[in-house]
């Protein structure tokens, strides 16, 4: 079944006879996103491993000193809770980047988010940059160009920057100019359109525009790919650490009021 990006994508292209392109474009994006999963689940595998045997392990007492009843609660019950809350996150995830293409509200809190803010913005831009280049090579009206583009792009805040100039592009105006004053659009990519449209070559500049933009967005994905399991060892180690504390600590309770008898 096809995504709502994939649909978005594949409609400005088609439209411009360009469907390989877009198709390609694709199969680049699916494959370092596959790539980035199998890194982040590899790396993660040992992370969760430390994760289940400390809460097995940490728990024992319960076993021994309680019952198998006790023991179930406790760890069972506490890895039940950290699956509900991952996959809470990953629906929250999932619907927030759904509203984030026709929101500018949730759009700009995902670029917000350190790594895969920009990750995002730049993915964007390489689509805007993409579509509007093989529209414009079709010989598809500039407004009608901006528009589709602005879909494809997958951007609440840069559809929204662009139907906030159409009126005035409509006028005569020139893309780039208005493009700048919204914050909606990387300062390299406002400054590579007025160019492209000073000297003729808006083409070229799109191309290159849209290439160094699927880079960049490729390098952050592989960096939140390398990090995520980093920052998730460190916090699993954190907690386990928290749970040997706590554990000694009800010990050391324990052993004084013992004493204090």
């Amino acid at each position: 079944m096809i995504g709502a990006m994939e649909a978005a994508v594949l409609t400005a292209v088609e439209r411009a006879g360009s469907l390989d392109r877009g198709l390609e474009q694709l199969a680049e994006y699916f494959e370092a996103l596959t790539a980035a999963r199998g890194t982040m689940l590899a790396k993660a595998a040992y992370p969760i491993f430390m994760l289940v045997l400390g809460v097995l392990l940490l728990n024992l007492p319960k076993l021994i000193n309680e019952n198998t009843a006790a023991y179930l609660r406790a760890t069972l019950g506490l890895l039940g809770g950290v699956a509900a809350g991952i996959w809470l996150i990953y629906v929250l995830w999932k619907m927030i980047s759904a509203m984030a293409t026709f929101s500018p509200l949730a759009d700009g809190f995902i670029r917000l988010l350190p790594m895969i803010g920009g990750m995002q913005r730049a993915f964007a831009m390489s689509r805007f940059c993409l579509a509007y280049d093989l529209q414009l090579e079709a010989g598809i009206n500039t407004i009608d160009a901006l528009s589709s583009s602005a879909m494809a792009s997958r951007s609440g805040l840069v559809r929204r920057a662009v139907r906030s100039v159409l009126p005035e592009v409509l006028g005569g105006a020139q893309v780039g100019p208005l493009l700048a004053v919204s914050q909606a659009f990387d300062q390299e990519v406002v400054q590579g359109i007025m160019v492209g449209e000073e000297s003729g070559q808006l083409d070229l500049q799109l191309q290159r525009l849209a290439a160094e933009q699927r880079k960049k967005a490729f390098g952050r994905l592989a960096a939140l790919a390398d990090w995520l399991p980093k920052l998730l060892y460190l916090g699993i180690l954190l907690y386990l650490g928290w749970m040997i504390i706590s554990i000694y600590q009800g010990y050391l309770g324990q052993v004084q009021s013992l004493i204090d008898q």
